[in-house]
Order: structure tokens, then sequence, then C-alpha cells
């Protein structure tokens, strides 16, 4: 079920999900009782805001490794510039 449904359009995808969110949001408006269904909408924000929020958490890591080599090569290759500026051989 689920092969069939990824093999979807994206505008059927957002299309199915809006008639699910507008059909939660009718049986919410409905249903008189003291607990409300606002868990169905609040769960999946939450979900996603967990996923994205590790996922920023790995990106800033990424760019933090990034920086520092980055860096790392700007000094080696102004030591080596210096060194060879000097006549010395560069150690290894």
């Amino acid at each position: 079920m689920t092969r069939r449904i990824l093999d979807w359009s994206p505008a059927a995808l957002l299309a199915c999900g809006a008639a699910l969110i507008a059909v939660l949001a009718l049986i919410d408006w409905q249903v008189e009782i003291n607990a409300t269904l606002g868990f169905l909408y609040i769960f999946p924000m939450v979900l996603l805001g967990t996923v994205l929020g590790w996922a920023l958490v790995w990106i800033l890591v990424g760019f933090a490794i990034l920086g520092l080599t980055w860096l790392w090569c700007l000094y080696r290759v102004l030591r080596g510039f210096l060194a060879f500026n000097d006549g010395k051989a560069m150690p290894i």
C-alpha cells in the first residue's frame, strides 16, 4: 500500500494530506467530548520538529567540522609558504 502511495505525484500527495487534515478537523469539530483530537494535529508537528531539530544539529556539527578543516588547511598552506620563503624543508 505504501509503495503505491509513494508512486503518487507530489500534488496528489499534498491533496491527500490536505483531505486527511480536513477530515480530522471536521471530526474534531463535531465530537463533543471533554478531550479534543488536537493531539492528532500536534503529533506530526512534534515529530517533524524533532526530526528537523536533529537534522539541524547534525548540519551545524558538519559545518563546524568543515570550518575547522578549512582553517587547518589554511594554516598548513601559510606555514608552507613561510617555510618556503625561509628556504626550509617542510616536515610531514
